[in-house]
């Protein structure tokens, strides 16, 4: 019973012992004792944080581990408030439970925020019952979870195709000085461009103290000879959490340089 297994608390396992004995030729011998070992399962509770970009739909998660059973009960909380989130059409939350996908002792509860509520860093909060490890309604586990997000912005920039030439993407509200998010490009053509490709170089860059990162691709000058005839052309930017990388990588968001003509040069000069 529940005050038996008080005893236990603290330990890893603890064996009990049969014996059995034939009822029907009870001149029989007992048995030599079987050790049934009860392996103690602890509750564990894993954030699964996001970071994506403003405005962007966000999945954030509680990874529960430790069941014989599935939860009793979950919720998900308001940031800095006490008040549940309901599932309303109108509010574009949805919360999936996990009892679907219950298997291997663990159960995951999943948030979904919507992009128009996706508008600042938040910290949600998710209440698990489990009444196995003592988790009641009146007194869940309580685990919170990170929703970050970021912008990401670019300038058209005038360029020449005589001499390298740098496009920027501009990632902001990043932790301070904290972790780069990942960046990757496509050139006109919507092809990937490969850290490998001689025509470019990229480079990442870092995270400042205002929480800003500087995200540039390198055109070489002899790639920039493909656009010589052109009045511009556009490449595009993704940016990938680092930190939360499970998160999705943002929609393209595109970097226009326009071209300026030898004539133009010299109407400047």
């Amino acid at each position: 019973n529940k005050d038996k297994m008080g005893t236990f608390v603290g330990k890893g396992s603890f064996t009990y012992k049969c014996s059995v004995k034939s009822s029907q030729y009870p001149e029989s011998t007992l048995s030599s004792e079987v050790d049934v070992v009860a392996n103690i399962l602890t509750l564990k509770v894993e954030a699964k944080h996001s970071e994506v970009k403003v405005n962007t739909t966000a999945t954030i998660s509680c990874v529960v581990t430790g069941l014989t059973r599935q939860l009793d009960g979950v919720k998900w909380k308001m940031p800095g408030s006490s008040d549940e989130i309901k599932l309303d059409a109108d509010d574009g939350y949805q919360i999936d439970d996990g009892r679907d996908n219950f298997a291997d002792g663990t159960q995951t509860t999943t948030l979904t925020i919507p992009g128009k509520s996706n508008t600042k860093d938040s910290v949600y909060t998710c209440e698990i019952q489990s009444d196995e490890h003592g988790k009641t309604a009146e007194s869940p586990e309580s685990t919170d979870v990170n929703s970050k997000i970021f912008t990401v912005t670019s300038t058209p920039k005038a360029i020449t195709t005589a001499a390298d030439q740098t496009l920027t993407c501009t990632i902001q509200g990043l932790d301070v000085s904290g972790t780069p998010v990942f960046v990757t490009w496509k050139d006109p053509d919507d092809e990937e461009v490969e850290d490998s490709d001689t025509s470019y170089k990229v480079k990442q860059g870092t995270v400042s103290s205002n929480g800003t990162q500087s995200a540039e691709l390198v055109i070489k000058r002899a790639k920039l000879a493909d656009f010589s005839d052109q009045d511009s052309f556009t490449y595009k930017c993704s940016v990938r959490s680092s930190q939360y990388n499970h998160s999705p990588a943002s929609a393209d968001v595109e970097v226009i340089a326009h071209v300026q003509k030898e004539e133009e040069e010299e109407k400047g000069s």
